[in-house]
């Protein structure tokens, strides 16, 4: 099981990359998170990763951190998510976005992501209803300050920003509780401005 890779970013296109670990590169598929924290050809890479085996192939998953991979981890297990569905949710939904959605069983906010229908974003509410506190508390991700987290999301998301690079500001933000809604969108250009300066 190769838990985490530390080496050389050879290539990057779409969710995948190539690290040189000691002359052997390894494919790595990675989440978003992942993919905007990574450098360009020829940095280095350190990358929390999870070995699947299957019959035919063995492949490597590739997080922004532990809590990434802990969400991948319990979101395999649950029918009919495979691993592609798997890194979806975790690309186009902020952990905190995730937890909420399942806390107030928004099956809507699953549906938006690519490959998640109606019966699919049911079953994942369903399956983690009862687990969304302790969730929450084990990968460490705090309980929302305000409702002002969504309308960030949908005005991002109107002013044309990708879904991965949404979820990754959505990460950094740090709302308090007397965070007003412009406020938090100064906060998330100033994010995006900083990732792609």
């Amino acid at each position: 099981m190769i838990a985490h890779i530390r080496g050389k970013l050879l290539h990057r296109q779409d969710n995948t990359i190539t690290v040189d670990v000691h002359g052997i590169g390894y494919e790595v598929t990675v989440s978003a998170n992942a993919l905007h924290r990574i450098s360009e050809a020829g940095g280095e890479v350190s990358i929390t990763t999870v070995t699947v085996v299957s019959d035919d192939t063995i492949r490597l998953y590739g997080f922004a951190g532990l809590s990434e991979k802990s969400l991948f981890m319990r979101l395999r297990k649950i029918p009919g998510i495979g691993m592609k569905n798997a890194m979806n949710l975790i690309s186009h939904l902020p952990m905190d976005r995730f937890l909420t959605a399942i806390e107030n069983q928004d099956t809507a906010a699953f549906k938006r992501v690519p490959g998640i229908g109606g019966k699919t974003a049911g079953r994942i509410v369903s399956e983690l209803k009862d687990d969304a506190k302790s969730l929450r508390a084990s990968l460490d991700v705090p309980s929302p300050t305000g409702g002002h987290l969504d309308e960030v999301y949908q005005a991002l998301a109107n002013l044309g920003f990708q879904d991965g690079m949404i979820s990754h500001v959505m990460q950094r933000l740090q709302p308090t509780a007397g965070t007003d809604l412009q406020d938090l969108l100064k906060q998330a250009l100033k994010i995006i401005s900083q990732v792609k300066g």
